[in-house]
């Protein structure tokens, strides 16, 4: 049976944090940022809340719009009021790296992130009186 779900997730979207590396003894170990952590954290609990009722199988597709805060050079008289192209960092696909993690984290939308097959995102600024938020809609097939 199908499923499909179009949500609003309302926290500043984040790029994922490069991996850090730190020595423990005589190893080396990576770690992900914590302000990394904290977001996708963040995000899981939210997203949870707009999960399927059982796990997707098979194939996911994935819509994602971040809308990132906008900058003060875009609230000038002649600057249009609604959403604007961004065409500067942070990269989309870093920003899709972390949204897809804090999915995965959630534990409640798919058994693994390798379902996801395809992945439409767009990121744009925030309208002058809009606020940073993450629109996403996850489409697939309930067991």
């Amino acid at each position: 049976m199908a499923w499909s779900s179009t949500f609003e997730i309302p926290i500043v979207p984040k790029p994922k944090g490069r991996p850090r590396m730190r020595v423990v003894g005589t190893y080396a170990q990576a770690y992900t940022p914590k302000e990394t952590r904290q977001f996708e954290d963040t995000a899981a609990e939210l997203i949870a809340k707009y999960s399927p009722p059982t796990l997707l199988v098979g194939p996911v597709s994935l819509f994602v719009v971040f809308v990132l805060p906008r900058p003060k050079r875009l609230y000038r008289k002649k600057d249009i009021e609604g959403l604007v192209h961004c065409f500067k960092k942070p990269d989309t696909t870093n920003l899709l790296k972390s949204i897809e993690d804090a999915i995965q984290k959630s534990g409640q939308v798919w058994s693994d992130d390798s379902q996801v097959q395809s992945i439409t995102a767009e990121k744009f600024y925030a309208e002058k009186n809009g606020k940073p938020r993450i629109i996403l809609r996850i489409v697939g097939e309930l067991s």
